[in-house]
């Protein structure tokens, strides 16, 4: 069992490792790190968990409550030039999350995990996260769902964007629908997760028509990929769904690299340094790996949402992917080294 390539070099891309260091007095960090490539040079970016505050003499101050989620879009210019400008909300002359969900449950939070540009429109999913406060800062979080949003005018400038919010209902602590999307013309594709109570999460695949689910705006179109029996069929049974590969995780992602007409996916488990990738010529499998591309050296906690960027790719000869790495500090309450809770980028060369 082997890759259908071979790895020449991996490393911490020089350029892409530094778009996303701390402001002198701004954002500081953030994970997720979901990209969406938006044409004319522009790249959309997707944050979850957010720290604002101030960086001096090489470490970060942490001066607001953590924000759950802001956005940044990179201009990226033919003679090598990148700007970055994040996003995100003030409410009462403080930080606050870029999308909210304060019309319906303000103790309901968006994750972002994905997203994608769609016939003109951004359709965004995020984990519905309702929590408890101790002071001032999320202490425990609970899954209670999905939730899609679509940004209807996604070429204006982020503060006049039109958003709508829908609850897919679906989703909980033990199972997750959008970990990774691919979008194949109608059909748009999703990589989740279920544990079923087992120790490890394993991956599950799942599809829906695109125009059904902008028309319904509800999940009642989607259907799992079974292999039961060795026939490969679709239900809409979530019961029925089967394993793809294992393990599972809640942020990864899915590309076609249409040379090497390979599916390549990522995967980890976030309790250890191992970055994991595996391939297959369907989406359907069967998938081969995982293969350990690259451990991270300055794993302490958890390190995750290991993750593709075709749209930081200039051609299928290098990889880009990003990763997060989390202290052992809680992130909310203390100055933190720069090297953890942004995303780290690395380059990997192959033939």
């Amino acid at each position: 069992m082997k890759l259908p390539f071979k790895i020449l070099k991996i490393s911490h891309d020089k350029i892409y490792d530094q778009l996303f260091f701390p402001q002198e007095n701004g954002w500081q960090g953030g994970d997720a790190a979901c990209s969406i490539k938006m044409g004319n040079g522009k790249v959309l970016w997707l944050f979850g968990d957010t720290i604002i505050g101030k960086f001096k003499n090489g470490i970060r101050n942490v001066q607001y409550p953590h924000i759950n989620n802001s956005i940044a879009i990179t201009k990226h210019y033919k003679n090598g030039k990148i700007d970055v400008k994040y996003y995100w909300k003030s409410l009462n002359g403080n930080p606050s999350s870029f999308f909210s969900n304060s019309k319906i449950d303000k103790n309901i939070y968006y994750w972002p995990t994905n997203g994608a540009l769609i016939n003109n429109m951004i359709i965004i999913f995020c984990f519905s996260v309702k929590g408890n406060f101790k002071g001032q800062y999320l202490d425990f979080w609970s899954t209670v769902g999905t939730n899609m949003i679509i940004v209807k005018n996604p070429y204006d400038h982020p503060e006049k964007w039109q958003l709508e919010n829908i609850e897919l209902g679906i989703g909980n602590d033990n199972f997750g629908i959008h970990s990774a999307l691919y979008y194949h013309s109608p059909e748009l594709y999703f990589i989740g997760y279920k544990n079923d109570l087992k120790e490890d999460k394993y991956s599950i695949l799942a599809k829906i028509n695109f125009q059904k689910l902008i028309k319904s705006k509800t999940f009642n179109h989607l259907l799992y990929f079974s292999n039961r029996n060795s026939k490969n069929n679709w239900s809409p049974n979530l019961n029925f769904a089967s394993e793809i590969f294992s393990p599972g995780n809640t942020e990864s992602s899915i590309v076609f690299l249409e040379n090497r007409k390979i599916f390549l996916c990522t995967t980890y488990n976030p309790l250890i340094n191992e970055l994991c990738i595996l391939f297959s010529s369907k989406i359907t499998g069967p998938w081969t790996g995982p293969f350990v591309v690259y451990k991270n050296p300055d794993h302490l906690n958890m390190t995750y949402a290991f993750r593709i960027h075709q749209a930081l790719m200039k051609d299928e000869s290098s990889i880009i992917f990003s990763y997060i790495s989390s202290p052992e500090r809680d992130i909310r309450n203390d100055v933190v080294d720069p090297k953890f809770y942004r995303p780290r980028f690395l380059k990997m060369d192959i033939v």
